[in-house]
């Protein structure tokens, strides 16, 4: 009996050398059909395939907005919520480097974040625009600060209102309203990226030192969904999943990446608020390690 290793074994991806994951996972759900299927569950709301490509490209659209350059950084610390993965795949249709981290940290620690990846926009929780803003003075590449209002507050938190009234003073960076920039935004085409350009960043978790900032390709993204989620778990169309890690985490972040039409598609579960999730799980051979897999098979689009 083969295992997913001995299946994998020689194996050889098929991408493109002129690749642009984004607009390959977001153009690529409405060329199969599935525009309104559902690509993700969030709270009550389903979301759609089109949906999420709209929102990806005006998202685009606002940095284009904000004169963000190709291969700069845009730092996303948001909860598991669509705008994540709008935000994250924006940036990477826009051409410039999407930095996700956790948007429960202490508040000391994004001054380290933002200072390393040196990002010119951070996409930020309305709970963490204060704590941004006090870092900022030592943040010279930091320009804009983009804040969306729709997700849930972090468990034991207050609803941060007041980031509207903050003062902002000259050499700041200034605070946008996410849904203001994405009401204006035109979006624009995905930018002409080849498979080996950097899409995103994933830092380490500082175990043995100061987190690191791990450099992700274009092309990681279509091995990840065609090996991962295809081969080894057999996603499909029709499966539903729930994974326990978040989006800001290199397997939340796979999982999401997965249910796309790059090699595999599903919908994903999300829960608007909680930072705890259970997980459906079973374990595979040869490894016996648990991973997330097929809660049940979808009964609508």
């Amino acid at each position: 009996m083969s295992s997913p290793a001995d299946e994998l074994e020689g194996y050889q991806s098929s991408y493109p050398q002129e690749l642009n994951i984004a607009a390959r996972l977001a153009d690529g759900a409405l060329e199969a059909g599935w525009g309104e299927r559902t690509a993700f569950h969030y709270g009550g709301d389903a979301v759609s395939f089109a949906r999420i490509r709209d929102d990806t490209a005006r998202l685009a659209g606002v940095l284009v907005g904000l004169e963000v350059a190709a291969e700069q950084r845009v730092l996303i610390a948001l909860p598991d919520a669509p705008t994540f993965a709008t935000s994250l795949l924006g940036s990477i249709w826009h051409g410039s480097v999407a930095v996700p981290i956790n948007p429960y940290l202490p508040p000391e620690s994004y001054e380290f974040f933002l200072r390393d990846s040196r990002a010119v926009v951070a996409v930020v929780a309305p709970w963490l625009v204060r704590t941004i803003m006090e870092a900022a003075s030592a943040l010279p590449a930091l320009q804009h600060i983009v804040v969306f209002t729709e997700p849930g507050t972090p468990e034991g938190g207050a609803d941060d209102g007041e980031w509207r009234t903050l003062n902002v003073e000259a050499g700041s960076p200034r605070l946008h309203d996410a849904d203001d920039l994405l009401e204006a935004a035109i979006a624009p085409p995905p930018a002409p990226t080849h498979c080996d350009e950097p899409a995103f960043w994933l830092y380490t978790s500082g175990s043995t030192g100061p987190p690191k900032g791990a450099i992700h390709l274009h092309h990681d993204i279509w091995v990840a969904a065609d090996c991962w989620g295809q081969r080894s778990m057999g996603m499909g169309p029709d499966h539903v999943h729930l994974s326990a890690s978040k989006l800001y985490f290199a397997y939340g972040r796979s999982a999401t990446a997965s249910i796309a039409p790059c090699g595999a598609a599903a919908a994903r579960c999300w829960s608007p608020k909680s930072r705890r999730l259970p997980t459906c799980s079973k374990r595979l051979p040869p490894t016996g390690s648990p991973i997330s897999t097929p809660c049940r098979r979808s009964t609508t689009p």
